[in-house]
């Protein structure tokens, strides 16, 4: 007979030891004889993730764990996290409603609906799934601390200052509350009260750059350059890392040196050939001014370092569209198989199906990414102009009155209020 703890007893041995292919074989011979063992495909898709597989290898088998096993939580609670992490509110949403049909009354589903919901743009009801985890869980830090979040996103302040407090009441020397309290401060615009905490945060906490990231960014936005920049050069000295480096090179920029700016990025890549996050910056800074060929070779680097990074495939696909590369719709297939919940993603795909006059195909991807980002204009624009070109003027109408009607001017702006107008 099979005694499946003693398989996965030996499987996790094989993992701790470095044994991925032994592990992986274990898994495969205990599925097949018991093809719906819940903890053996939660174990595969976890081996597969860290051996580099692709979301789209790794979600099936947590999916098939769940409808093998629907009455039994650790699937459904591993498929939220799954499709959270590759970026797919909508889904994730679907399956936390699913787990709470399952399991109205437990904690870890309701703070994963909740998570879900902030996922898919909707922080009002984020803000009621939290409160019914805090009325669970009144004594417990992190509960506090979820409802804050979804406070904070729903632009209730008030509400998120008064949740962290009680969180920092329960757990003082928690970092991310404290972090949290001083970025809701300066959304409030009281940068001389965040300030204040940030230094503070400093004081205890000198080994982690976040605290010196956090100061950079409040200087930054109050057009304090030389004290932001100053700053952010202490977080890179505590933690040589990318995101330090990128803020350097931005304030650098946004101060009047963009000389020294483009000395900074030549050193620090000189210095961190390897480092695609700030490749993938620079890339997007130079779409940005259409330097099409520079952004090009920066995410090819990226691509041949990270070849399953759908960030930079989707900006490799748009610019390849813009300059007539017939590579753009590889790119962005490759980008929708690795990211299908990111409506950038699709939006790409979608426009590139669309002057290739695949008018189905292109309505069934816009239509997708505008229902993942309703506030998003451009991506409302495009669905738009498709609708458009499909003959359903009506609902053109109503998605092109959506796009404009918050105010906000975004790139194509204009002509979204033509294409409007001559409706």
């Amino acid at each position: 007979p099979l005694f499946v703890p003693a398989v996965m007893n030996l499987v996790n041995l094989d993992v701790s030891e470095g044994n991925t292919e032994d592990a992986r074989k274990r898994l495969e011979g205990l599925l097949v004889r018991q093809p719906g063992n819940a903890n053996a495909l939660l174990a595969l898709a976890e081996l597969k993730a860290r051996s580099g597989a692709g979301y789209p290898e790794v979600i099936p088998l947590v999916e098939k764990a769940v409808f093998e096993n629907p009455d039994v939580l650790l699937p459904r609670s591993a498929l939220i996290r799954w499709y959270l992490a590759a970026g797919d509110g909508a889904k994730a949403l679907e399956a936390a409603l699913a787990a709470k049909d399952r399991f109205p009354r437990n904690a870890e589903v309701l703070s994963q609906l909740g998570s879900a919901q902030l996922a898919s743009g909707d922080a009002q009801q984020a803000v009621l799934t939290f409160r019914d985890v805090v009325i669970m869980h009144e004594g417990v830090p992190a509960a506090h601390f979820q409802l804050a979040r979804a406070q904070y996103a729903a632009g209730d302040l008030p509400g998120a200052r008064r949740s962290l407090r009680r969180a920092l009441q329960l757990e003082p020397s928690n970092v991310e509350g404290l972090l949290a309290q001083i970025k809701v401060e300066a959304s409030a615009g009281n940068n001389a009260e965040a300030l204040d905490l940030v230094r503070t945060f400093q004081k205890t906490h000198a080994e982690l750059a976040v605290g010196y990231l956090v100061e950079g960014d409040i200087l930054f936005a109050d057009k304090r350059y030389a004290q932001a920049n100053a700053a952010y050069r202490k977080a890179l000295a505590v933690d040589d890392a990318a995101v330090a480096a990128i803020k350097v090179h931005q304030v650098t920029a946004a101060g009047g040196s963009p000389a020294e700016a483009a000395r900074f990025a030549s050193r620090w890549l000189a210095e961190h050939p390897k480092d695609g996050d700030f490749r993938s910056y620079l890339a997007e800074r130079m779409i940005a001014i259409r330097d099409y060929e520079g952004a090009k070779g920066e995410l090819a680097t990226v691509i041949a370092l990270q070849p399953d990074n759908a960030s930079a495939l989707n900006n490799l696909a748009w610019i390849c569209h813009e300059t007539g590369d017939a590579r753009a719709l590889e790119y962005a297939e490759k980008a929708v198989r690795l990211a299908p919940g990111n409506a950038n993603v699709l939006d790409t795909l979608g426009m590139i199906r669309l002057d290739r006059g695949e008018l189905p195909q292109a309505l069934e991807l816009l239509g997708k990414a505008a229902q993942l980002a309703p506030t998003a204009p451009t991506i409302g624009f495009h669905y738009a102009s498709a609708l458009v070109k499909a003959g359903r003027n009506g609902e053109a109408v109503r998605e092109l009155e959506q796009v404009l009607r918050p105010g906000k001017p975004f790139a194509e702006e204009q002509e979204a209020r033509r294409l409007l107008h001559s409706l």
